[in-house]
């Protein structure tokens, strides 16, 4: 499949991440600005930052195609099932390494051997089982739902 699915998915991770263009803090107290790109300031660091320059949209959507592009090569490297899923099944686990990055997506171990196996809706289940699953849940959902289905 090709290597530019990825960039199905930006409209995606677009509606669920918001443009922001000032600095704020996400939901797992961390800096972020943009489509959800979390800054590398300590807590510290983030209380004495008042005045950070506002970035564009422009800027935010290269800084998403970019960090997307680089996590689908990862995950394509760390787990080579998913050059073998649909392109929905694909763009779900982009989506994922975008939020929550490569490595917390790898952590979903159950899901991974149900994504081996062809089974959705076990890989659904894992996908549910999760402390993400609890902290965006409406997000998560719709991901599931489309891991699911198959459908976009």
């Amino acid at each position: 499949m090709s290597e530019e699915i990825y960039l199905l998915e930006i409209e995606n991770i677009k509606f669920e991440e918001k443009f922001k263009p000032e600095v704020y803090t996400c939901s797992e107290g961390h800096a972020t600005q943009g489509y959800g790109t979390k800054l590398p300031l300590t807590q510290y660091e983030q209380g004495k930052v008042k005045n950070l320059k506002k970035w564009t949209k422009e800027e935010s959507e290269f800084l998403l195609e970019y960090r997307l592009r680089i996590a689908s090569r990862a995950i394509r490297s760390a787990k080579p099932i998913v050059e073998k899923l649909d392109e929905t099944r694909q763009r779900v686990i982009f989506h994922m390494c975008y939020q929550m990055g490569v490595p917390g997506v790898v952590l979903f171990k159950l899901m991974w051997k149900a994504l081996e196996a062809g089974n959705y809706a076990i890989a659904a289940d894992e996908m549910k089982d999760s402390k993400w699953f609890y902290q965006t849940p409406a997000r998560a959902k719709r991901l599931i739902n489309r891991m699911l289905d198959g459908l976009n």
